[in-house]
């Protein structure tokens, strides 16, 4: 069946979307792979606002910001975080201003780009934990990371639905 529709379609992702009923017909019912231009400009502006609450602190409270993971700073671990923290804030704005973007290579660029970010923190934050580098508390970052992941990956790869 899945032969018969790239025939048809010669789109995989829409024929990856199709589902097997009880009835043996095939239903276009339930589609992961498709996402509104609206579900992607809310996660754009959320992802935003979450960058904005991880980075502004890393800005300008670094020591403070790191001792919730049970580290301290020398002052170049300071500089160092401060710098993150402004890439963070950078991506941040960067998302924000992406939101009602129409689908397009540069669009997706920043997307996948987000994606690369979120699974390279949470291969980061896994070894930080398991480490002892990181301390328990760290396993927050680790889930946050991997459901920013999930998101990314979904609308990096999902075909916008025209409504």
């Amino acid at each position: 069946r899945m032969r018969n529709c790239l025939r048809q379609k010669a789109d995989t992702r829409s024929c990856l979307s199709y589902r097997l009923q009880g009835t043996g017909e095939i239903t276009n019912s339930f589609n992961f792979l498709e996402v509104t231009m609206k579900q992607r400009s809310t996660f754009l502006a959320l992802s935003g606002g979450l960058g904005i609450l991880f980075g502004l602190p890393q800005l300008l409270m670094p020591a403070q910001m790191v001792s919730t993971f049970a580290m301290e700073l020398t002052p170049g671990g300071i500089l160092f975080v401060r710098s993150l923290g402004g890439m963070i804030l950078c991506v941040s704005l960067m998302n924000w201003l992406a939101r009602h973007a129409e689908d397009s290579p540069a669009l997706r660029a920043i997307l996948y780009g987000n994606l690369c970010i979120h699974v390279i923190g949470t291969v980061i934050d896994v070894l930080g934990v398991t480490s002892g580098a990181g301390g328990p508390q760290a396993w927050g970052s680790v889930v946050l990371h991997v459901i920013l992941s999930g998101f990314f990956a979904k609308f990096a790869f999902a075909k916008i639905q025209q409504v």
